[in-house]
């Protein structure tokens, strides 16, 4: 593995939104991120054609993208270090999940692919080709709606080394080092979220942040306070092109 980033860690975040451009705005007004484009004339994301790629900036570093998925559902895509992207695939199809996009590189950021869990939730195995450590304090926390358990438990300790330490509705995802990463929610479907992955973005003042949310009047608010394993109470929240995103004050307890 390149660099200091450990096997297991989360290490970027791509929104793949149906509108870029109302995203952008949602996302620089709720919590004042800035957007550096590049522009790449192969597009990763739409191979053979030229392609912008907005970064998310925030703290003076990059912590992910924006990606326009041409109409499709709006939803946050994870990568998740891996020593071998293509071991990684391999055992995500043994393990009951599909192959999305085979793996491909990004000229020097690194190898990735995107596949699916076995409940639908989309997930991208990565290894960095870079020595840089992955950016912090912008999303600290993830959470997986859906059903806690196998075959989910399975995929992940499998292709991510993960262990599901399972509660009866909520659980904690936990890396080979016993460091807490991430967590897996059943009652996040209850409240109509489809099997995926949520960011949790760290406010310094969740009254303010609610507020804002509030005066914005294309945001869906799910629960004004959700309990989430491993981390603290999360304000669950659905952007106006259809993305679910959770604001928090708390660090993760680990």
């Amino acid at each position: 593995m390149a660099g200091s980033t450990q096997p297991g860690q989360i290490v970027w975040h791509d929104l793949m939104t149906a509108d870029v451009a109302v995203a952008k705005r949602f996302y620089g007004s709720l919590l004042g991120w800035d957007f550096h484009i590049e522009h790449a004339t192969d597009f990763v994301w739409n191979p053979g054609e030229p392609g912008d790629y907005p970064l998310i900036m925030a703290g003076g570093e990059a912590h992910g993208g924006v990606v326009e998925t041409g109409g499709a559902a709006s939803h946050w895509l994870p990568w998740i270090s891996v020593d071998d992207v293509d071991a990684a695939v391999s055992m995500a199809q043994r393990c009951g999940g599909r192959i999305e996009r085979e793996p491909f590189e990004t000229p020097g950021v690194g190898r990735g692919a995107v596949v699916r869990d076995p409940r639908g939730a989309r997930i991208c195995p990565f290894l960095a080709a870079h020595p840089h450590p992955p950016p912090t304090g912008t999303f600290v926390w993830e959470v997986l709606a859906g059903a806690v358990g196998d075959p989910v438990a399975k995929f992940y300790e499998a292709v991510f080394g993960w262990k599901l330490v399972e509660g009866e509705r909520e659980a904690v995802f936990r890396r080979e080092d016993r460091q807490s990463v991430a967590s897996a929610s059943t009652s996040l479907g209850e409240l109509g979220v489809d099997p995926g992955w949520i960011p949790i973005c760290a406010v310094e003042d969740l009254p303010s942040a609610q507020s804002r949310a509030a005066q914005m009047d294309t945001t869906r608010v799910a629960r004004e306070s959700i309990p989430v394993a491993g981390f603290g109470d999360v304000w669950l929240i659905q952007d106006p092109t259809g993305a679910w995103l959770g604001l928090g004050e708390a660090s993760p307890s680990g």
